[in-house]
């Protein structure tokens, strides 16, 4: 059994209120079903798992990243020209990308995808696609990166010496996205709202289990749940021109999982387990279980 799908079903064990899982693969599917199952509420955050019975996805809308790399690319290379886009190929966050992106570049005749590579989430791999593609296409326009690899095409493009000729679209706003923009390599990044996910995944395994709200007379008896079954926490788009607006202390600061503890709402570490996968179990008190 997967790691991370054997963890659920361990923190499941225990009888929790409630877990947060980052639903990074299919794979966790039958672990979340035998969750929810024994009447434990899961709530996928950042990475969902829409064919399993999770309660709620709290995250990204990622299609509509892709949509809106796409025009940006189109408005920076003025809808004309080839351009090529990195992600982690298989994963389903980055597949939604993918064909939001090329639904995006479709409203746009001039602008041509030579392909969607796949860069592993490694900055390094890239860094050697970005040297490739230059390489075999001279008259590259652009790159768009919807992982967290964005600073490895960065890297690549301002060894090149093609920083402001190869246009380059990236993801998230972590120092080196934000250093890279600054100095005209990365024109464009398209952030998440990543502090919302765990503030509110708390919040609605609390709601879930203290909410006086009831949709019906009888919400538990007729499998009505009282959370909606689908959060999307938006995005935002920084460029050169609005970046100054955008820092400050905290800013770029990507806070861990929050917890709801008598009403009031407090950060707490990140509770990461088996490498990729957070599972974060609540008692009925809404305390954290670590």
């Amino acid at each position: 059994m997967d790691a991370h799908a054997r963890t659920i079903e361990e923190v499941a064990a225990r009888k929790p209120a409630g877990i947060l899982v980052h639903g990074f693969s299919p794979a966790l599917k039958g672990a979340i079903d035998k969750a929810m199952d024994a009447g434990v509420p899961v709530v996928c955050v950042d990475g969902d798992v829409p064919d399993s019975k999770r309660m709620s996805f709290i995250g990204t809308d990622w299609y509509q990243v892709g949509v809106v790399h796409a025009h940006e690319m189109a408005r920076l290379t003025g809808g004309k020209g080839k351009v090529a886009a990195m992600m982690v190929i298989g994963i389903d966050i980055y597949e939604y990308c993918a064909q939001g992106y090329k639904d995006g570049l479709a409203n746009y005749p001039g602008m041509e995808l030579i392909g969607v590579f796949n860069d592993e989430t490694d900055p390094a791999v890239a860094a050697r696609l970005t040297n490739e593609l230059v390489s075999a296409h001279p008259d590259l326009a652009g790159i768009s990166n919807f992982d967290a690899t964005t600073p490895g095409v960065g890297a690549a493009i301002k060894e090149l010496g093609v920083a402001g000729k190869v246009k380059v679209t990236g993801m998230n706003v972590d120092p080196p996205q934000i250093k890279y923009l600054e100095e005209g390599v990365i024109q464009v990044l398209v952030g998440q709202k990543r502090a919302l996910f765990g503030y509110y995944g708390a919040k609605m395994l609390y709601d879930y289990n203290h909410s006086p709200v009831n949709i019906t007379p009888n919400d538990a008896g007729v499998g009505v749940t009282n959370i909606p079954p689908r959060v999307d926490t938006g995005i935002f788009v920084i460029t050169p021109e609005n970046v100054k607006a955008f820092k400050g202390e905290g800013l770029f600061h990507e806070t861990g999982i929050t917890s709801i503890k008598d009403g009031t709402v407090a950060s707490v570490p990140e509770k990461t387990v088996t490498g990729d996968s957070t599972i974060i179990p609540f008692d009925k008190a809404s305390h954290l279980l670590f």
